[in-house]
């Protein structure tokens, strides 16, 4: 039976096993919860190492995209990076093991 992701821990798991949709859901939900909850409360930004935990799920989750050869999977992650800096790197990446031009994903 396959339980809902709900932590780091099924996340994990859900990785493991295939279940990326799954991961992906439970990232996106935790991204936004992020969002709301952590910022500082005089200039309204969230500071960069709080996201750190949160750039490692997505480059956890992008690179099981990548082994399944899901490029599209895996360029969506890349577009939703929480760090921009990350795009250009991971978007090279991409392209290397995929052989393809990260516009034509």
């Amino acid at each position: 039976m396959k339980t809902k992701v709900s932590n780091t821990a099924d996340f994990q798991k859900a990785i493991t096993e295939g279940r990326l949709d799954e991961a992906e859901e439970w990232l996106l939900k935790i991204r936004e919860e992020w969002n709301k909850y952590v910022r500082d409360s005089k200039t309204n930004t969230r500071p960069k190492r709080d996201d750190s935990a949160i750039s490692s799920r997505e480059r956890t989750l992008m690179n099981a995209y990548i082994t399944r050869e899901d490029w599209a999977g895996a360029k969506r992650i890349i577009e939703n990076s929480v760090h921009p800096e990350n795009v250009k790197p991971r978007a090279q990446k991409l392209e290397n093991v995929s052989g393809k031009r990260y516009e034509d994903i």
